[in-house]
Parts: structure tokens; C-alpha cells; sequence
């Protein structure tokens, strides 16, 4: 079903729930995807009171919510969400039912346009924003900032307690944005290269790289054409790169053909957009991501 018509029968649906029925779970906070479910964890001190909408290893860009999420949605005290292309079916619903319980933390957080570099494959639409915020780490804490604000104000009495925590989290991760500033900043090379696609752009932007990918952040596509395979081969080789990054979750089938002509390995390079099952159950966090993204970085760079 599209998601428009869903959003639609749903909401029709929900006029027809007692109050009873709708209040049955009401006091649980949800997120929409990782990042917003991260923030709210860390602010709230448990994840049993957060609901992530995504299912971990699920992917944003293709998701269609059920009856059962929009229910769960609409009883939340407070939904999180990053907004962008792939979250405008939680706009609509924003729109549909004129409620003040959803933050979209793209808002507080100066937007970069979608793009193309000259080699790369895909499309986009001219004006489109990339919605990959949270890979700088100024933007995630400026989204933690956000976030306990609009919780205070639901809970004013628990103030003190998210407040250290938001503090803990905040702390730790400006140590570590203080580390990746190091690390470019001591390292030969000043270009990420990508054999997948490119999610990273708040990030390259904020540490000073430059980048070269075969894909946009928002592509579909995969599969890189023979041009793109001689062209990612060539800047390797020109630039003397010893590691190529990959983003999670993700097979490129120029791996191996990279480690043959070139001999560079290939590296994962986490978008923290999404976490595996196994990943989500054992409460792997932002932090944790980024700081083995940190170890990549380094090896990457060298």
C-alpha cells in the first residue's frame, strides 16, 4: 500500500479506538529510527521506555509502516524523528493529526543539499537536502540538546536526572569529535573513498575531507557500471590509498577486484543509520559506532 493511503486508513482507524483501548500503552516514547532511538536512551537512562519504529538492520529509504506502528505512534508521549525524504510519511501524519508530540530534529540543524559529485551514478532530485544529520557529531549533540529539552517539558520533575544524562553523553561524545579533529589533522591523506555509497557528508564537511563514491547517500543503486569500477580503481592508485571504506550492511562486488588490482583493503565505515539484530539486542550505541568508526578513520587516512 502507499504509504499516503496507509497513513490515511490508519488515522481512520484510530478514530474508531476507544480511549481506552489508545491509552493502553501511553507513556512510551518513540523513535522513528536509530539515531532518534539512541538520543532518547541515552536521555531517558532505559531503553524500555524508547519503541524504535525501524526494525533493526531494517532500511529507512524503503520503509512502510504497519497499522500496528501508527497505532504505537500515536499513543506515544513523545515521537522522535529526523525528517528528510524517507521520514515525509511521518509529516503528513504530523499534519493529519495536529498533534505537538513529534520533534523532527532536522529543524534545529543547518541542512546541506544532496550531491552528486561528477563521477558518480544515480539521481537526484536538484534541491533535495540530505537527511544524514547525525553523522557529525556537533549536529548529534546539538539533536541530544533538542531532545531534552521537548522531554523536560513532559516530565519537568525528572529534570535533574535527564539532564546528567544528556550531560554524560554530551561529554563523551565531544572528547570523541575532539579525537576524529586529531586524527585528520595528524594524517597523510585528506579523502574518504568509498566503494559503496555516500551517507557521510555532514561528516566530511565537519572533519574538513574531501570524498570520492560511486553512489550519492540516497541512491538505491549498487551495482557500479565498468566506467565507475576503472574510475574508483584509479583514484585509489593515484592517491595511494592503502584502505577503501565500505558503509555497513553492505556488499560491493568491486571488493575483491580492489584488492587485487590495488592492493588496498576495505574497511567498514558505520552511517549509524540502522543497527543489526544482534547489534540492537546487546545495546550497541551511537557512541560505540563512532568510535570504531574512529579506529577506520585512522587506518583510512594513513
Amino acid at each position: 500500500m502507499h504509504k499516503k493511503a496507509l497513513i490515511l486508513a490508519v488515522i481512520a482507524f484510530l478514530l474508531l479506538v476507544s480511549c481506552e483501548d489508545r491509552n493502553a500503552d501511553f507513556g512510551k516514547f518513540a523513535a522513528i529510527d536509530f539515531p532518534s532511538y539512541d538520543i532518547l536512551r541515552a536521555i531517558l537512562g532505559d531503553g524500555e521506555d524508547v519503541e524504535m519504529i525501524l526494525p533493526p538492520g531494517g532500511e529507512i529509504h524503503s520503509f512502510e509502516p504497519s497499522p500496528k506502528d501508527m497505532v504505537l505512534i500515536s499513543n506515544a508521549h513523545l515521537v522522535l524523528y529526523i525528517g528528510g525524504e524517507s521520514e515525509t510519511w511521518v509529516d503528513e501524519l504530523v499534519e493529519s493529526v495536529h498533534s505537538s508530540s513529534y520533534l523532527r530534529l532536522s529543524d534545529g540543524i543547518a541542512l546541506l543539499d544532496e550531491e552528486v559529485l561528477d563521477n558518480m551514478e544515480g539521481h537526484i532530485d536538484q534541491g533535495d537536502k540530505d537527511e544524514h544529520i547525525w553523522t557529525s557529531i556537533p549536529n548529534y549533540i546539538k539533536m541530544i540538546e533538542m531532545t531534552l529539552s521537548a522531554v523536560i517539558n513532559l516530565d519537568p520533575e525528572n529534570e535533574s536526572l535527564y539532564s546528567s544524562n544528556a550531560r554524560s553523553y554530551i561529554e563523551r561524545l565531544s572528547q570523541l569529535d575532539q579525537e576524529f579533529r586529531k586524527a585528520v589533522d595528524e594524517s597523510r591523506l585528506k579523502t574518504l573513498i568509498f566503494s559503496t555509497r555516500f551517507p557521510f557528508r555532514y561528516f566530511a564537511e565537519e572533519y574538513g575531507l574531501s570524498y570520492y563514491a560511486p553512489f550519492p547517500g540516497c541512491s538505491h543503486d549498487n551495482e557500479m557500471s565498468v566506467k565507475s569500477a576503472i574510475g574508483l580503481i584509479d583514484t585509489i592508485v593515484e592517491s595511494d590509498a592503502k584502505y577503501v571504506l565500505k558503509t555497513e550492511m553492505s556488499a560491493s562486488e568491486v571488493e575483491s577486484i580492489i584488492e587485487e588490482e590495488t592492493g588496498a583493503k576495505v574497511l567498514e565505515f558505520h552511517s549509524a543509520h540502522t543497527v543489526s539484530p544482534a547489534d540492537f539486542k546487546n545495546g550497541r550505541t551511537y557512541l560505540d559506532i563512532m568510535a570504531e568508526n574512529l579506529k577506520a578513520l585512522r587506518r583510512a587516512l594513513s
